[in-house]
Formats: structure tokens, sequence, C-alpha cells
């Protein structure tokens, strides 16, 4: 084989790793940003500790619409 079959062959196998890795890195990088994103959002919608709230607070608050549910 010569040099330059060589040469082509080891180069493109090499820049079809290098491509193959960093389209890995770019998949990783968007999975993990999305999973952080929608962790955020659930934990903003969900968590009562959310805007200087307790859950102390957030307890009183439903007992108190709960009783004024039940005066009406």
């Amino acid at each position: 084989m010569s040099d330059l079959m060589m040469f082509l062959i080891l180069g493109g196998t090499l820049g079809v790793l290098a491509l193959l890795s960093a389209a890995m890195w770019i998949w990783m990088l968007h999975k993990s940003h999305t999973e952080w994103r929608l962790s955020a959002d659930n934990g903003r919608l969900a968590s009562p500790f959310r805007n200087n709230a307790t859950a102390d607070t957030t307890a009183k608050a439903n007992s108190a619409a709960e009783l004024s549910r039940r005066a009406s």
C-alpha cells in the first residue's frame, strides 16, 4: 500500500472519530441543558419555597382558604 493511501485512510479514520466525538459532546450538552431546564421549571412550579414562601406560610394560606371556603 502506498504512503498516500495509508495517509488518506488514517486521516479519514481520525476525521470520522473527531466528528463523532464532537457530535456526542453536542448531544450530551444539549441533553443535560434540557434536563436542567426541565428540572428548574418543575422546581419552580412545584416548590412552595419560591417567592420567599415557607411551608408554614403555605400551610396557613391553604388552611385559611379552606376555612373561607367552608364559611361560604
